[in-house]
């Protein structure tokens, strides 16, 4: 597979933390007819039937919070069984190296360090983000990345390069449009998006170039003529390439545009941050299992991380 060329851009600008990826609906199931039509003058000497009842509502209603409570049981019981045999990884923010650098950066990096040790919002006595952390421990180079990744991720990568797509470091103020038309393509992405994030027009952001290549606040966008259709941004702290956003085109996500922009993303890494060794996700339960395979596909797994300044 040919690698993702990223173009470089001297004005690398950072934003709001968020993410999201469009979700599959559950399949309902059918309503079933249970009454029939007397038969046995159609076809003589066959016995009738007696007339099935059917099921009462509250019943059946019942029946189905018992699976839903079960199923849930069971899904926790497989997720603690994941928890506990999670890889254990460290890593290091390297806070020291930002006396190099901008203000700006020793400001973001002590912010993240604070978020993801402070308590987690249902279990309070863990830190929010050390146990199931998804991420993917980068091998030690990009062709062996693209070896470790799935299958099906690859293909998905090389649609997007045959329908002319490409990704690029960018300057994330010369793409408010179309930043926005990406946003508003769908009011879904893993859940329901807020009326405000819809609505309120993507603002310019004032942030510093980095000096260095230990830590950064970067862009990418997946473009064709000229034109954004995902975006994502990460950011860069000694050994780890720690996602803030990544949004996609709803109307083109078929053609593999989150994947190659997640690839683009690592051969960067690779490129331009030596140092970094984990490329972060988010967490990896949560969601639907649909969106947790998403995360399979390209080695975001679980580990049990310790964060160090």
């Amino acid at each position: 597979m040919a690698r993702c060329a990223l173009t470089s851009n001297a004005n690398m600008k950072s934003a709001q933390t968020a993410h999201g990826t469009a979700s599959v609906a559950p399949i309902g199931l059918a309503a079933r007819n249970l009454s029939r039509p007397d038969d046995s003058e159609a076809v003589p000497h066959r016995m009738s039937r007696p007339q099935r009842k059917s099921t009462p509502t509250v019943t059946r209603a019942a029946h189905i919070r018992t699976g839903t409570v079960w199923q849930r049981m069971t899904q926790t019981l497989s997720d603690l069984r994941v928890l506990m045999a999670a890889p254990k990884v460290s890593i290091d923010l390297m806070l020291d190296k930002t006396a190099d650098n901008d203000p700006f950066f020793r400001k973001v990096v002590l912010k993240h360090y604070h978020e993801v040790s402070r308590r987690h919002p249902r279990y309070l006595i863990v830190p929010r983000a050390k146990y199931g952390v998804a991420l993917h421990v980068l091998p030690e180079t990009y062709e062996a990345y693209l070896k470790a990744i799935a299958k099906t991720a690859r293909q998905n990568i090389n649609k997007a390069i045959r329908s002319g797509y490409h990704v690029q470091r960018i300057n994330y103020n010369e793409h408010l449009a179309d930043v926005a038309e990406i946003n508003r393509s769908t009011e879904f992405r893993q859940g329901p998006m807020s009326p405000e994030f819809l609505v309120h027009d993507p603002q310019p952001i004032p942030d510093p170039p980095s000096r260095t290549n230990i830590h950064d606040h970067v862009y990418y966008g997946v473009m064709k003529s000229g034109k954004l259709y995902a975006y994502s941004s990460a950011l860069i702290s000694g050994e780890g390439m720690i996602m803030t956003i990544i949004f996609g085109h709803a109307a083109y996500l078929t053609d593999g545009i989150v994947p190659l922009l997640l690839s683009g993303m690592a051969a960067d890494a690779y490129d331009r941050f030596p140092r970094v060794k984990y490329f972060v996700y988010d967490m990896y339960f949560g969601g639907s299992e649909g969106f947790r395979r998403f995360k399979r596909k390209f080695r975001f797994e679980p580990h049990t991380v310790t964060w160090k300044l």
